[in-house]
């Protein structure tokens, strides 16, 4: 049965390490019973694995992603009818150019393995890549979204652009056709203003973090009325891909000094371009957006300075106009300050009879009410009052005193009813009572007590315990110990 299952297992006469060491020990004779561990099987089957399934491609759909501590990721890799399970481990799964999430279509490049501690069959994935999309493509909406929801894009954080701004850093190749656009275009516009450039590399796997020290150094020379541009011609999206990086992003977002992406043409978008402070369709466009137009400004200056003046003829004009009108209208102050006195006179003598009338309807109020007031004086009725308080207060002692006298009486009467009927009274007058020392009870009959018992006989003045000699009942013969 062993040589069957491992010739169906191992065709070829290829032999896993474990038999060939049991074979080096004797040799297995006909219709022997050979008995494998379980370690020993799982390594002979794995070793197996690792001839005919060195690496492969697997297509699946991803589920039961988890990513612990670690840094692996596990998950599983699943069709419509089966499924493996599939670790990437931290190194692998760190140079990702997309986040891994449930129910993406996976392209895993790996190794077909045996966890030997459960005994499971699994994928290692040395990488991955999307089915049907790019995965620069996903990795980009990701980056996207991911600082997007970070405020990277913010509008809060845009920073506007000086009017005239005194030097222009431009980061991008020397040898590149945008800079000598950028530059063409901004002589053109204003010479006075200077064009420093930043060499850097704008393609390839180094240029993302050649144009983040580019962008360092510029931002370390410029001043508070400059500028920085990142530009860049057109390309394809592997071309533009570094000004996708995400630390390129960070430090654009971080530098103080405004910032213009100029990056491939106008269909073209980049994570620069979302960040930056502006951005510009071409190169062309962000010199025309960042370098005023001096010839524009000379034009536009004469144009104001002719409007300002017309505007200012006409404003005299109308002010002269204005001032005539004035002028045929003012009256001779004398006249005007004997009419006011008039006036003046005749409101005091209005306001002085309005306030006399006042009074009067007070006075006429007033008098009445000051009348029936002192008829009800509230003095007289607290006199009276007091009065009769006092002499209730009199009475109330007096019946308090002899209601306290009949009862001091009444309790002297009761305390010698009780002292004539109290039991230390009766027993004062030599009579005694006898009670048993064993139970207590008080003794009434000689019925109840037999010769030897204890007694206890209560006196006036104390108690004597006393032992029964002799019994003499009435009419009886008397009973001795």
């Amino acid at each position: 049965m062993a040589d069957d299952l491992f010739s169906s297992l191992f065709p070829e006469g290829v032999l896993p390490a474990a038999q060939k060491e049991a074979e080096q020990v004797r040799p297995i004779q006909p219709y022997e019973r050979v008995v494998w561990s379980v370690s020993k099987l799982l390594a002979s089957v794995q070793d197996r694995l690792s001839i005919h399934f060195e690496t492969l491609w697997v297509e699946g759909e991803v589920s039961n992603l988890r990513s612990p501590g670690s840094g692996h990721l596990y998950f599983t890799l699943k069709d419509d009818a089966c499924q493996i399970r599939a670790v990437m481990f931290r190194g692998q799964a760190s140079r990702l150019p997309f986040v891994l999430e449930d129910g993406q279509h996976l392209l895993c490049l790996g190794r077909v393995s045996i966890y030997r501690n459960r005994g499971d069959l699994q994928l290692i994935v040395d990488s991955a890549e999307p089915a049907g999309e790019g995965a620069l493509r996903l990795a980009f909406d990701q980056l996207k979204e991911r600082l997007s929801k970070e405020g990277l894009f913010d509008e809060l954080h845009k920073k506007e652009l000086p009017a005239f701004p005194e030097r222009v850093f431009i980061i991008t190749s020397p040898a590149g056709a945008a800079l000598h656009d950028f530059v063409k275009t901004a002589k053109l516009r204003n010479r006075a203003v200077e064009i420093v450039v930043c060499p850097a590399k704008v393609q390839g796997k180094e240029a993302a973090c050649d144009v983040t020290t580019a962008l360092d150094l510029a931002q370390r020379a410029s001043g508070p009325n400059d500028v920085i541009v990142i530009a860049r011609g057109g390309g394809s999206f592997e071309d533009l891909w570094p000004f996708n990086d995400e630390d390129l992003a960070r430090a654009i977002f971080e530098c103080p000094v405004p910032i213009v992406s100029a990056i491939g043409h106008e269909v073209d978008f980049t994570i620069s371009d979302f960040v930056a402070d502006k951005r510009a369709a071409t190169p062309t466009a962000a010199a025309q957006m960042v370098i005023p137009d001096m010839a524009a400004f000379k034009e536009r200056f004469i144009n104001l300075k002719s409007r300002l003046v017309d505007v200012m003829e006409g404003s005299v004009r109308k002010r002269r106009q204005h001032l005539a009108y004035l002028d045929s209208g003012i009256r001779e102050p004398r006249a005007i300050i004997a009419e006011r006195r008039l006036l003046a006179d005749d409101l005091r003598n209005t306001l002085v009879n309005s306030i006399g009338k006042k009074l009067k309807y007070f006075v006429n109020t007033f008098n009445p009410l000051r009348v029936k007031l002192a008829a009800n004086d509230p003095s007289k009725r607290v006199s009276g009052q007091r009065a009769r308080l006092h002499t209730l207060n009199v009475t109330m002692f007096a019946h308090t005193r002899k209601i306290f006298e009949n009862k001091k009486r009444d309790l002297a009467l009761l305390a010698g009813q009780l002292h004539s009927l109290s039991p230390l009274n009766v027993l004062s007058r030599g009579y005694s009572v006898v009670y048993s020392l064993e139970s207590g009870e008080i003794i009434t009959k000689c019925s109840t007590v037999q010769v030897g018992d204890g007694v206890g006989v209560q006196l006036a003045d104390g108690t004597l315990e006393c032992e029964v000699k002799s019994i003499k009942r009435d009419g009886s013969k008397d009973e001795t110990a």
